[in-house]
């Protein structure tokens, strides 16, 4: 019981009063209201930095049959999936007042997309509700997936001065997906100057 109600009728001097057990109300759906993450996806473990994380809330919302929050409801978490060591923690909370609920999710070591399942009972019922796919991707970028090339493979240099080829470099992580943006390449020459007075890198 949710708690109990005093019902008093009177009439003149008159009065009786029953006691009425309040259950607490059904619930109605469990929603998912978004991410800490601006798209929808997070980096493989270690490699976060440059804007992109490794860990993700994800947020629910618990709600009864006329769509108002539930307070003090136990909500549990799991994942669709562990590949790669993906954890979620904690594996379970309780609404706030407005009914909310959240949980988080920390990526692991190998591409995958992962979803969310929140469950919750009450009197005798179960319901559930799904986050929307979250993607892990993207490491740090290795030797054999990274490539160099220029716009002209001899330039003249003898007697000529500031004669440019723009240099185009491509990398990838272990798994072959395209790294973070943002991320910093620097160069070193054995001849002639490369990059800029203001910048000897570049970023991705």
């Amino acid at each position: 019981l949710r708690g109990t109600d005093t019902i008093t009728a009177a009439i003149g001097n008159s009065s009786k009063s029953i006691q009425l057990g309040v259950s607490p109300a059904a619930i109605g759906a469990i929603s998912f209201t978004g991410s800490s993450v601006t798209g929808s996806s997070i980096v493989l473990r270690g490699s976060g930095g440059l804007g992109r994380a490794e860990a993700a809330q994800v947020n629910f919302r618990v709600v009864d049959q006329q769509n108002n929050g539930l307070a003090g409801v136990d909500v549990t978490f799991k994942a669709t999936t562990t590949t790669g060591g993906l954890t979620v923690s904690p594996l379970k909370g309780t609404t706030d007042a407005a009914g909310n609920v959240s949980t988080v999710v920390s990526s692991g070591t190998i591409p995958t997309p992962v979803r969310v399942i929140a469950e919750a009972t009450r009197g005798g019922s179960v319901i559930s509700g799904l986050s929307d796919t979250l993607t892990i991707s993207t490491g740090l970028p290795i030797q054999k997936a990274m490539s160099m090339s220029t716009s002209a493979r001899n330039i003249e240099g003898a007697s000529v001065d500031n004669t440019k080829a723009t240099i185009m470099v491509l990398m990838a992580d272990q798994y072959g997906n395209p790294i973070s943006d943002g991320t910093a390449i620097n160069f070193v020459t054995e001849g002639g100057a490369i990059g800029s007075s203001a910048q000897g890198a570049c970023v991705t």
